[in-house]
């Protein structure tokens, strides 16, 4: 009222603020949202990370076993080709029986296809590690929806900052 005594501070106007306050809650809400989403996409990528880790390292124990394996084969399947080479000369020269000679060309043909059961092993074990490898890109998705989020968080925070500040433009007071 024109006369009265106004000390530095006191409010001379203000414009209706409800609006602009209804703004701001919304802008909370909204950051409310975002954070707890944000919170859920960690949990998940850290359930992500640890499932994709333990199927990896699953997956390639599992190929360090077959390629020992299959390095055994190997190892046996030259012994008996070396084996069967000399029965084959032996058996040429009518030195052994051709039962003998059965025997060990039946080792050979056993030997060869034990090998090719630990290659087969092998290449199923590389490709599991493979598929195990590739669930690890979950995690690339993960975090890119994490920046997306962080952004998203920050554009809010600085809506609710500039709408704070617009309530506060909104009291005019004395300025002695």
């Amino acid at each position: 009222k024109e006369g009265a005594t106004l000390k530095k501070g006191d409010l001379l106007v203000e414009i209706d603020p409800r609006e602009a306050s209804l703004m701001l809650a919304e802008l909370e809400a909204g950051l409310e949202a975002v954070r707890a989403e944000k919170a859920a996409l960690m949990l998940n990528r850290e359930q992500a990370d640890q499932r994709t880790k333990s199927q990896f390292d699953m997956a390639r124990s599992m190929l360090d076993e077959v390629q020992a394996r299959s390095n055994g084969a190997q190892s046996d399947l030259q012994l008996a080709r070396a084996d069967f080479k000399r029965i084959d000369a032996l058996y040429k020269d009518k030195v052994i029986a051709e039962q003998r000679w059965e025997t060990e060309r039946n080792r050979l043909n056993k030997a060869q296809r034990e090998d090719e059961r630990a290659q087969a092993a092998v290449e199923a074990a590389r490709a599991a590690l493979a598929t195990a490898q590739s669930a690890r890109i979950e995690l690339q998705v993960l975090d890119e929806r994490l920046r997306m989020m962080a952004a998203q968080e920050a554009r809010l925070v600085a809506q609710r900052e500039r709408q704070a500040l617009d309530i506060s433009d909104r009291a005019v007071k004395s300025p002695v």
